[in-house]
């Protein structure tokens, strides 16, 4: 005589089915229009082009706080030697009465031109 064994008769094969059966079951009915576009997220590009700094803009502060004669001495050293995007931006940033940390990021040929030009404006005593 055959015994026949289920194998609903061991309980973790009926749990295994159960998981199956409840898993399987009909998911929320999918309606039939689009979803809606996502919000537009940022950009790796602006697409608003911004002016570049000017050297008057940047270095605005600076001439105010230095005056004449200094304040246009270093306006015009920005525009004829060609100080950089990220030179301008430093002017600008830091506070006029201590812009040494942006004078330390010019080139070796602008400081020279710029600090030349300081020496004959105002002489040492």
């Amino acid at each position: 005589m055959a015994v026949r064994v289920s194998i609903l008769h061991c309980p973790c094969m009926r749990a295994l089915v159960f998981v199956l059966l409840v898993g399987c079951g009909s998911s929320a009915p999918r309606s039939a229009s689009p979803p809606p576009d996502p919000a537009p997220g940022p950009t790796l590009v602006d697409p608003t082009p911004t002016e570049p700094l000017t050297c008057a803009t940047a270095l605005a502060g600076v001439a105010k706080y230095a005056g004449e004669p200094l304040g246009p001495l270093f306006v015009r050293h920005c525009e004829q030697d060609g100080w950089s995007a990220d030179a301008r931006a430093c002017f600008q940033r830091e506070p006029a009465r201590a812009p040494q940390p942006c004078v330390d990021g010019l080139t070796d040929y602008q400081r020279k031109q710029l600090g030349e030009d300081i020496d004959r404006t105002i002489p040492s005593k």
